[in-house]
């Protein structure tokens, strides 16, 4: 079992690469244009924030079974704790600051992705 979920962990962390690059450069490319733009521009960061929230809850069930792989999993739960603070703060900014912050809400967290990656390859 534990093997399973190392795997769906594995290939779930590409889903969330994919989703914040895709939110990254969507919002680097306009979210402030309206319609389809402006819809998946409020959506992307949902699912990022979904997408990460399901990977910690995998990430900590492999914690607790296997007992290793600290510095990866403080380094993951900030990186899900700020796309949260962020989240939060984007939803509350002024208008002309949303696209700023949404930026920030992918490229902070996958920043630290990143770095968390490296620790366990």
């Amino acid at each position: 079992m534990t093997e399973t979920l190392f795997e769906v962990h594995n290939v779930l962390r590409w889903f969330v690469l994919g989703a914040g690059l895709i939110g990254l450069i969507q919002s680097l490319w306009g979210a402030s244009e309206g319609g389809g733009a402006a819809r998946l521009g409020a959506l992307m960061p949902r699912i990022f924030v979904g997408l990460l929230d399901l990977q910690l809850l995998l990430g900590v069930i492999l914690l607790v079974s296997l007992r290793s792989g600290w510095a990866h999993a403080v380094l993951m739960l900030g990186a899900v704790v700020l796309a949260h603070l962020l989240n939060a703060r984007a939803k509350r900014s002024l208008p002309e600051w949303v696209r700023g912050s949404r930026i920030a809400i992918f490229m902070f967290p996958m920043i630290l992705i990143f770095i968390g990656v490296n620790l366990i390859d």
